[in-house]
């Protein structure tokens, strides 16, 4: 974090994750849009949007990082100043969470002595899946998987496994979906944890 006058503030949030959804979301969040095409952030994505907490005007600058493993050694470098990092997997896609364990790790790697930012992890439910439509579909892919049509990677992630996996590195759990406000929730809760450590 940076302060850049009185009462002024620059916080870098790092996104880090393959979650598919997870570019849709912070545009969401920057811009007001969500958008259903998706197209892959090549390296990083950087966005700046400016937010009120009390009487301090904060300067957000959203870094998405991506997840393909060819970026890997660009990706870390962009750990580096972070104020926030968010560790983002689709509710959907297992592969996804079991990245997770391996971005935290390549992450905590670029703090060896000094003390890490404040870190939360975030399930991103399938877009347009809330409600009723959502139920129906999951007890079709349970029934699927009773009949063992379906991957063992493709089995939805739950709250248990989502909790126990943010207990062990001492993070909160979120689940949002990317057609709510939320993510401006979890922003807001940690940027100020940052700003009243100052």
């Amino acid at each position: 974090m940076i302060r850049i006058a009185q009462e002024e503030y620059l916080l870098k949030i790092c996104f880090v994750g393959t979650s598919k959804y997870k570019t849709q979301l912070i545009r969401e969040y920057a811009e007001g849009k969500f958008s259903t095409n998706y197209l892959p952030t090549l390296g990083v994505d950087v966005t700046t949007k400016k937010i009120q907490i009390t009487n301090n005007l904060v300067k957000l600058i959203l870094v998405d990082t991506v997840g393909q493993e060819f970026f890997g050694k660009t990706r870390s470098s962009y750990y580096r100043g972070a104020s926030i990092v968010l560790f983002v997997f689709d509710l959907i896609d297992r592969n996804s969470f079991n990245a997770i364990s391996d971005y935290y790790k390549e992450f905590e790697h670029q703090f060896p002595e000094s003390p890490i930012p404040p870190t939360a992890l975030i399930g991103i439910e399938e877009p347009n899946k809330a409600g009723l439509n959502y139920l129906r579909q999951m007890i079709e892919k349970i029934r699927r998987l009773l009949r063992k049509s379906i991957s063992p990677k493709k089995i939805p992630i739950n709250l248990e496994e989502a909790k126990t996996l943010a207990e062990k590195y001492q993070m909160p759990y979120y689940h949002v979906s990317t057609e709510k406000e939320q993510l401006a929730q979890i922003i807001l809760e940690l940027a100020k944890q940052v700003i009243s450590s100052k």
